[in-house]
């Protein structure tokens, strides 16, 4: 069907100026063309227009495809120009921009038409084009999510792993012109995942993966030792390739994955700033990767099958700042008892009514039953059935207390009618309890606990964001505390229209409920809140500002290293800062970048107002702003250096403090992996989508798509075969995609956009000033042991903090107490003594698990059990003796059930007992205990005649052991024993003498003597029976 404009644009056939004649010009395309014909053709000389008699149609096109449609089909088909319209003259509507032409003049079809009609073009050229996919599938690859209709799985995994290769190379291209690196990692489950971000002298930023793996820990390098050789692998991962999934088109051993050896060094050593969570031992492998000794101790583990040990020029190791974040409103409320108790009993606990809405679907379905018939002053969306509350997200709290306060009579309403439905279970007892514990004054509290939570949630989301600025933190800081000082301090949360002003509303109507125990809880009424409650409410959120407060200043301490990047900030108010603060700033970077301290001034100060200037002007980011300012200034670089400032600011973009893309990344991973495949299935193919759908869609541009598409098709072509062609289909897209919606937001969406803009407006306005610090005297009432506690807690972190600034030479001048050196002196030997005793224990677990000894040997004298020769068991190498003390290996039936005698004997001598399978297989298979050699350690032993009488075997080879070379056991008669005891024992001789009896006889010794057994206690105790777990074997699988 043809369309209006068209028929509109075939007026007057081939003849323009007919069509001129019989047309009115409006909105006619052939007119506006021939407006603009010179313009455009001077542009695009391939631009021409047709008329066609046959369909009476008029139509623009290109006169380059059209000809070679005409002359070689095939190779225009390869290409599918037919979609363009373009070789068919066709375009016949629409704009006229030019950048409409260029997209055909840049298109693959159009490049290879070129070709063909300049001569270019042989026939091995066209058999190596049609080889790999063609450009519209490798686009269809990235635009969509599941592609089937590109290809089938197998190839569709290649075509992944093109493009996610094709990144890589642009990664490794980069990497070797940066002058600087920072690694960010987390782990989640048995998923490791680490990430990169890198600058060079442009000042461009370029972010990446390094690696998703399997495991961090293995058994042979557990916790920090197994996260540092994954870090180190993750570099490695850049350096290489990675090999293409399995295909019957991919040919054999098409890609080196050998890691490029001088790239890699690169990268080693470029890497200066390592961030990850708080987690024990992610900041203990930050430490041991820095080649500063004093950080973790001088002697870390050595890593294994990994090319480098440590990052020589680490720099920076940081913990992440929305975690950090986070621990600002959850230690303070876990300090006050009183808002633990309402966290406890709202939100925490295991049956609480936030979990009982969020993970119950009848009682989410009592919940907005409920809803519907409550009176809501803000109507939440309909589309909101529950508080979705998961504690490891940072929005989990703030979402859900908001929610509970906005709907707080269905969620009293759905524990009622919880206590009453489900009688004698344990959700009815925790909505009793829950009941129980309101009042009034709790519920008050819990509406300004929402307040305090959605306002830091603002903070978190702020430090959560993938582009975080560090010189912005301490003036949102500053911005945050200063919101928490207007409304709990001045009281102004009584008057925003937040969650305590609906409170207040909701509580001046009495409510009561009937519990199951007979008891009524009742709140609410006229004069139900008091001034004297407000008074107390509001003083306990002033002891949690206190302690927020304290916790910013230990978790983001002013003398730390990216608190310097400050100094950066083009804001108005930190503009104001003074030029010795600024300075001093600079110095502390210039000596840890190694740069000249005086130069990196002088230029700072000559670019500021420039950076100022245009972040102003145009909005940009600080980061922006100052990149812009060197690009301005590039052709006056003698009257503006930059040779300081260039590495500093390179520093300043790449140092990432967050690991929240890391967070992203592992939700990405999840989301890509394929439905049925389990999370140990198919890692690498995992790590291809999460490059494609983190790194490279989101960044997505015209050109950017181009290139990587001839990328991925010039690598398919050197590791894979020739492919059939397949089919893409267009997809409808939606026209308004991407468009902003200017409906006003309603429900709770609005609720929390007014809010925000009313605590902002408390201190957005001129007469708002800075709070003053809080003394403890002023809330002493409220103020308990709990909170000087944390008090203490915040002290000794933030001490710590110090410590390890002042060790990486991070600490400005003057900023050393008296003592310090005493301190860092006693800090490097616990630093030194927890690594010796981590190192030991890391030794320890080897030896019991992968370093084992051999349990059997050809040499070794056997006793074999009586049922055993019974069974037909026969040796033919090994001696064998009749006697057990004799022996080096007991095959016995069962060698965790042997008797008394034997293992006493066995554990005095040092010998193993096995199965026969153990033998027949020559150690490789079936179970083994081995003991530790008791008669190794020096000790002088007195055996009691009634104890001989009881346990005549067991005496028999003790005494016959006595008589061996090597045992460092010395018998006692019964009178040297009591002599002993007379004179007095040292602390030596004590630990070293020992008495065999029994119970009857056990309080004649005891009193004098240390080590007193009867046989079920001597079996017990590990002076005499020690397993040698070296040399013992489970069963399970070779040498374990």
């Amino acid at each position: 069907m043809i369309s209006d404009m068209a028929v509109k644009a075939a007026r007057g056939g081939w003849d323009d100026k007919e069509h001129q004649k019989l047309c009115d010009g409006k909105e006619c395309f052939r007119c506006g063309f021939l407006a603009r014909q010179q313009k455009l053709q001077r542009q695009h000389s391939w631009l021409c227009s047709k008329y066609s008699a046959e369909k009476d149609r008029w139509g623009l096109g290109c006169k380059v495809c059209s000809e070679v449609q005409a002359k070689d089909a095939s190779l225009m088909n390869l290409y599918r120009v037919d979609k363009h319209h373009f070789a068919n003259f066709e375009v016949c509507g629409g704009d006229l921009r030019l950048q409409r032409f260029k997209k055909h003049a840049d298109s693959p079809s159009h490049e290879a038409a070129a070709r063909f009609m300049s001569g270019g073009r042989s026939k091995a050229v066209e058999e190596d084009e049609k080889s790999a996919p063609s450009y519209a599938e490798w686009q269809a690859v990235l635009q969509s999510k599941d592609a089937k209709h590109v290809a089938r799985a197998k190839k569709l995994n290649v075509m992944r792993w093109c493009l996610a290769s094709a990144f890589r190379g642009r990664m490794r291209d980069f990497a070797k012109e940066a002058l600087c690196i920072s690694v960010q990692q987390d782990a989640r489950g048995n998923r490791f995942l680490s990430r990169f971000k890198m600058v060079n002298s442009k000042l461009e930023v370029f972010e990446g993966t390094l690696a998703l793996a399997k495991h961090a820990a293995t058994v042979e390098q557990p916790g920090s030792v197994g996260i540092r050789r994954r870090t180190m692998l993750g570099l490695e991962n850049l350096a290489s390739g990675t090999p293409p999934p399995a295909y019957s088109s991919v040919k054999a051993d098409a890609i080196d994955t050998s890691p490029e050896k001088e790239l890699y060094r690169q990268l080693v050593e470029k890497v200066e700033c390592f961030a990850a969570d708080a987690a024990a031992d992610e900041q203990l492998a930050g430490r041991e990767l820095s080649s500063t000794p004093m950080l973790a101790g001088p002697d870390p583990m050595p890593l294994k099958d990994v090319m480098e040990q440590s990052l020589p020029n680490l720099k920076v190791i940081q913990r992440d700042r929305a975690h950090a974040g986070q621990r600002m409103m959850m230690r303070p409320w876990k300090a006050d008892p009183v808002i633990s108790l309402i966290m406890h009993q709202f939100v925490e606990k295991t049956n609480s009514p936030a979990k009982f809405i969020t993970y119950f679907p009848n009682l989410q379905q009592i919940y907005e039953d409920l809803r519907q018939r409550s009176t809501e002053d803000v109507k939440l969306s309909k589309h909101v059935h529950s508080f979705a509350y998961a504690p490891q997200r940072y929005a989990s709290e703030s979402q859900t207390l908001c929610r509970m306060v906005l709907t707080i009579d269905a969620v009293i309403g759905m524990l009622a009618t919880v206590q009453e439905t489900r009688r004698g279970c344990a959700e009815a007892a925790a909505a009793v309890e829950t009941l129980a514990s309101i009042t009034t004054e709790r519920l008050l509290l819990l509406s300004m606990l929402g307040d305090a939570a959605l306002e830091q949630y603002r903070m978190i989301a702020f430090l959560d964001s993938s582009d975080l600025d560090e010189a912005e933190i301490p003036e949102q800081f500053l911005f945050y505390h200063q919101k928490l000082d207007c409304m709990f301090r001045k009281q102004q949360v009584l008057h925003i229209g937040g969650l305590t002003a609906l409170m207040l509303t909701k509580l001046k109507e009495a409510r009561s409920v009937m519990l199951t125990n007979g008891q009524s809880v009742s709140w609410g009424g006229p004069c139900a809140v008091t001034s004297e409650m407000l008074e107390q409410c509001l003083s306990r959120m002033a002891a949690y500002c206190v302690l927020s407060h304290q916790t910013w200043q230990a978790e983001f301490p002013s003398f730390e290293l990216m608190a310097n990047f400050q100094c950066f900030s083009c804001s108005a108010k930190t503009a104001a800062s003074t030029t010795s603060t600024q300075n001093g700033m600079l110095q502390q970077l210039a000596k840890i970048i190694g740069v000249h301290a005086p130069t990196l001034q002088a230029e700072y100060h000559d670019l500021r107002p420039v950076a100022i200037k245009y972040a102003k002007q145009a909005s940009l980011t600080n980061f922006e702003a100052w990149k812009r300012a060197i690009e301005v200034t590039q052709r006056q670089r003698d009257n503006h250096p930059a040779d300081a400032l260039v590495p500093v600011l390179a520093r300043y973009g790449c140092w990432c403090s967050s690991s929240s893309n890391v967070e992203r990344g592992f939700g990405i991973a999840k989301q890509s992996r394929n439905v049925g495949c389990s999370q140990d299935e198919h890692i690498a193919r995992e790590e291809d989508l999460l490059i494609l759908n983190q790194d490279v869609i989101p960044k997505l541009t015209e050109q950017t798509q181009k290139e990587l598409c001839q990328q991925a098709a010039r690598l398919w072509r050197e590791c894979c075969k020739r492919v059939r062609l397949s089919g893409v289909t267009e997809r409808d897209d939606r026209w308004d995609r991407g468009i902003p919606s200017k409906r006003a937001k309603t429900g709770e969406a609005g609720f929390l956009e007014r809010r925000a803009a009313a605590t902002d407006a408390l201190v957005m306005t001129p007469s708002a000033s800075a709070p003053t610090p809080l003394t403890v005297d002023a809330i002493q009432d409220v103020f308990g042991d709990s909170h000087n506690k944390e008090l203490k807690f915040i002290d000794s972190k933030l001490k710590k903090h110090k410590m390890e600034a002042y060790l990486q030479g991070h600490l400005p001048e003057g900023s050393e107490h008296p003592g310090i050196l005493q301190e860092a002196e006693a800090y490097r030997e616990k630093l030194r003594q927890g690594q010796r005793e981590r190192n030991n224990e890391h030794r320890k677990a080897q030896r019991r698990t992968v370093a084992k000894q051999d349990a059997w040997g050809a040499d070794m004298t056997v006793f074999v059990h009586s049922s055993v020769r019974d069974l037909g068991f026969r040796l033919v190498d090994n001696p064998c003796v009749t006697e057990i003390w004799k022996a080096d290996l007991l095959i016995l039936p069962n060698p965790r059930a042997a008797t008394d005698d034997v293992r006493f004997i066995a554990g005095l001598s040092g010998s193993a007992l096995c199965e026969p399978e153990f033998v027949r297989t020559g150690g490789s298979k079936g179970v083994a205990v081995a003991f530790c050699r008791a008669m190794s350690t020096q000790r002088k032993i007195h055996v009691t005649p009634r104890f001989m009488g009881d346990h005549t075997e067991e005496c028999r080879g003790l005494l016959q052991l006595l008589k061996l070379q090597g045992c460092k056991w010395q018998p006692l008669a019964r009178q040297e024993i009591f002599n002993m005891m007379e004179g007095g024992l040292n602390q030596k001789q004590a630990n070293q003498t020992i008495v065999l009896c029994v119970q009857e006889e056990k309080d004649d010794f005891r009193q004098k003597l240390k080590h007193v057994f009867t046989m079920p206690e001597a079996l017990a105790s590990p002076i005499f029976v020690c397993e040698d777990r070296t040399r013992s074997r489970t069963g399970l699988a070779k040498g374990f």
